[in-house]
């Protein structure tokens, strides 16, 4: 009997302070090894730089080979976060003969139609059809077989541009592996939470990152808009920095311990950190523990309120359910809590599901388990009909697999 030939995922995860490869078995599902390398909270990858990019992903791949015996890389898909990703809902509308039913054919040559119209200088990464009307009627399922004089089918796109893209796709090829996909890491973030999501009138994923805050809109289980905000926790970082002259885990160990608390206890009021000298040398100084919560408090206030003003300006508060935080962001102390006093709404930790291999995943890696579950089932997503949409065929598929 011939030796069955094992199938392999790879992801490449390129986030704003870190690069995560991983590699799981595809049937059964199951992770491998993840591999990683941390930069600086402060420190931004970018794509203006793919020789230096493209050599630490070299790196990474190096090292798995060596670990895994008779293993090498084919090919990768490649989640990117970039804020020059784009959402956009378009619209189509074809003229039908009444006496003929609808065909997939006549779907198809209007995503075609939509695709070459819009979109000359970007490249289309994620394609939704939301909804179809027949003769002015709105239509939610999949109207294959159905008659209409006029069809009309509303689409979502998830674009880049398309020099970044190319960027992205000669980075890999110099890597010797193929390109599967480029995936959106705020969508491939939102594959995780499938079952909120679905469950609500209007959900909201805030995936919390060093650099940027992807907002994730959803209504009725169907994803309807990514927002990509030029902040996250490494300014707040760089504040305590300059303010305490400490080093950048102390910093980032005091806005997650400390952060939404107010101390009662008289011995809370003060605390002793590593105070960083001009000579590179360290010493324990005391600090006031009042003025490094105001601090923080401070920036995680204005930031929600932001986000707040944000929601009600595009009128999404109303009916907002859920609202789902992750992201290396979600785990610093009861950022729910404060979330939840701005925006009126229940805020939950969004912690992904578990996969053999890897158990206990925590919200820092919403995206790389979301990338991997949109590999795993990669045919299926962008062609969900609206009637059960893809959020919906995901849950049902990992209640089958895993």
């Amino acid at each position: 009997m011939a030796k069955k030939i094992k199938d392999y995922i790879n992801i490449i995860d390129i986030g704003s302070s870190k690069i995560t490869i991983l590699v799981a078995l595809r049937e059964p599902l199951r992770v491998i090894t993840i591999k990683q390398i941390n930069l600086s909270q402060l420190q931004y990858i970018s794509l203006n730089s793919p020789s230096q990019l493209g050599k630490m992903i070299a790196t990474l791949m190096d090292e798995i080979e060596k670990e895994i015996p008779n293993f090498k890389f084919k090919d990768a898909y490649v989640c990117i976060n970039s804020f020059n990703i784009e959402t956009s809902l378009q619209g189509i509308t074809k003229n039908l003969t009444l006496t003929k039913p609808i065909s997939q054919e006549d779907l198809d040559n209007l995503t075609q139609t939509l695709t070459s119209q819009k979109y000359i200088n970007k490249k289309i990464i994620h394609s939704f059809a939301l909804r179809y009307i027949l003769d002015n009627q709105k239509y939610s399922m999949n109207p294959i077989g159905s008659y209409a004089c006029y069809l009309t089918m509303q689409t979502l796109f998830i674009t880049l541009p398309q020099e970044e893209y190319k960027t992205i796709e000669n980075m890999i090829q110099n890597c010797h592996i193929n390109l599967n996909k480029i995936i959106c890491s705020p969508y491939a973030s939102s594959l995780s939470f499938s079952d909120n999501i679905k469950q609500s009138e209007k959900a909201l994923i805030i995936e919390i990152g060093s650099h940027f805050t992807n907002l994730v809109f959803f209504s009725k289980g169907i994803l309807i808009g990514i927002e990509i905000f030029n902040k996250g926790i490494a300014q707040i970082i760089q504040k305590l920095i300059y303010r305490f002259h400490i080093s950048e885990k102390d910093a980032l160990q005091l806005i997650k311990d400390n952060s939404c608390i107010k101390p009662n206890d008289a011995h809370l009021r003060s605390i002793n950190l590593r105070q960083i000298q001009p000579n590179g040398q360290t010493i324990e100084k005391s600090y006031n523990l009042d003025e490094i919560l105001s601090i923080i408090s401070e920036y995680l206030s204005s930031y929600f309120a932001d986000i707040n003003d944000f929601l009600e300006k595009k009128n999404f508060k109303t009916n907002l359910q859920h609202v789902i935080i992750t992201g290396g962001g979600a785990n610093i102390r009861n950022i729910d809590y404060l979330a939840e006093s701005y925006l009126k709404s229940e805020c939950k930790i969004g912690r992904p599901m578990s996969i053999q291999g890897f158990e206990n995943p925590g919200p820092e890696s919403a995206s790389l388990i979301g990338a991997l579950l949109y590999a795993q089932h990669h045919k299926l997503v962008d062609i969900a009909p609206p009637e059960q949409g893809f959020y919906e065929q995901l849950k049902n598929w990992i209640k089958e697999k895993l």
